[in-house]
């Protein structure tokens, strides 16, 4: 549930360094056009979008939402970390449109992310294989199109993304605001005050066929850890809190929960 390759260059550079380095990357054939691209994106995330400075150039760069987490997970048995130890993904959804631009592309090594003290960083190629919609260096976004997808960069764990860049050494430049991050972690203390409905609902939802290949996952990835379970009356923040003593563990419970929250949006009102 959360899904969010060789790396091409990683590492830390200099908002000045970016124009160099797509125009090494942009030479290229960007591959086939696309007019539009829809689709969705797995875990947690803040909702509120923050419209990116491109507009006048013909074109427009949004980063809809972001989601921080340690660890990506793939099934049962498969995982991304960063490279780094003390690093975490930070997970961007963005939209990428086109005004006037006949081929726009959302390559992701056209794009860096800048954090809070200023350093910004390439795409995280580890994290590729486990992101379900991840940017696509083979299409190209044409007038009147649009494209959304998602990009992951390794940041040092307590840092935050604060502006998304774009240069494909074509004149296309653009500075995107990222809105600010939230954890893998559902609101599990919601639901059971939300009434006998919502709590019912839950109960049969959480092995339901559509949350059943988060709960295999969950239950590969929480094996032996005692106490981090749910059933009978479902899910508790302190159930959950059982789970936190592995971040593999606590990622797989909140996709299940995210889940079975999904289902039971209309009960739990």
């Amino acid at each position: 549930m959360v899904r969010i390759g060789d790396r091409t260059l990683r590492g830390l550079w200099t908002m000045t360094a970016l124009p160099l380095l797509v125009a090494c990357a942009a030479s290229g054939d960007q591959g086939s056009s696309a007019s539009t691209s829809s689709s969705s994106t797995g875990g947690s995330s803040s909702s509120s979008p923050s419209s990116g400075a491109g507009a006048a150039a013909g074109f427009t760069l949004v980063v809809n939402n972001t989601l921080m987490s340690p660890v990506l997970l793939i099934g049962t048995g498969k995982e991304c970390k960063p490279q780094k130890s003390g690093d975490s993904f930070a997970v961007l959804k963005l939209t990428l449109s086109s005004q006037t631009v006949p081929k726009l592309s959302p390559n992701p090594i056209l794009f860096g992310l800048r954090n809070d003290a200023s350093i910004l960083y390439m795409a995280a190629s580890e994290a590729f294989p486990c992101l379900g919609d991840l940017c696509d260096a083979t299409v190209s976004v044409t007038p009147g199109g649009t494209i959304s997808c998602e990009l992951p960069f390794a940041i040092p764990s307590g840092t935050s993304g604060k502006e998304l860049a774009y240069d494909d050494s074509q004149g296309h430049a653009t500075v995107a605001t990222v809105p600010p991050a939230m954890q893998s972690q559902p609101p599990c203390s919601t639901y059971d005050s939300k009434g006998a409905a919502c709590q019912n609902c839950f109960v049969n939802q959480q092995f339901a066929k559509p949350c059943m290949p988060a709960h295999d996952q969950w239950y590969y990835w929480c094996m032996g850890i005692t106490g981090c379970e749910g059933g009978g009356n479902g899910f508790s923040c302190q159930t959950r809190d059982k789970c936190a003593t592995k971040d593999e563990c606590l990622i797989g419970f909140d996709a299940w929960e995210a889940c079975i929250a999904s289902a039971c949006a209309s009960s739990c009102l």
